[in-house]
C-alpha cells in the first residue's frame, strides 16, 4: 500500500487511520503540542453572510413575479430574514467581541 499509516497510543491495534500523504510526508511529525485556538470573534463572517443575503434579496426582488409564479415566492423574504437576522448577529459578535476584550485587558492588569 502507497500510503502511509500511523498509530498513536491508544489506537486499537488492527487498526490504523489510513493518510493521503506521500509517502515519508509524516517523517518526523510530532503530534505531542497542541494547536491553538484560531481568535476568532465571528463579526467579519457575520457581516459577510449578512451582505449576501442582502445582495440574495435584491436579485430574487427582480425576478419577483417569476419567483411567485414557480410557487418560490418564500424565497425573497427567506433572504430578508437572512438580512435581519444578520444584523442582529452583528450586533451581537460586536458586543461579544468588546466583552472579550475588556475580560481579556482585566487578565493582563
Amino acid at each position: 500500500d502507497h500510503r502511509t499509516a500511523v498509530t498513536r497510543p491508544g489506537d486499537p491495534a488492527g487498526i490504523k487511520p489510513r493518510s493521503h500523504a506521500k509517502p515519508g510526508a509524516l517523517e518526523g511529525f510530532d503530534d505531542r503540542h497542541e494547536l491553538e485556538a484560531v481568535d476568532v470573534d465571528g463579526v467579519a463572517a457575520t457581516t459577510i453572510g449578512t451582505i449576501l443575503w442582502a445582495i440574495a434579496f435584491v436579485i430574487l426582488l427582480s425576478f419577483r413575479g417569476r419567483l411567485e409564479a414557480a410557487g418560490h415566492g418564500q424565497w425573497i423574504w427567506i433572504c430578508l430574514a437572512g438580512a435581519g437576522l444578520g444584523l442582529w448577529g452583528i450586533a451581537y459578535c460586536r458586543h461579544r467581541r468588546a466583552s472579550l476584550t475588556r475580560t481579556h485587558r482585566a487578565r493582563k492588569h
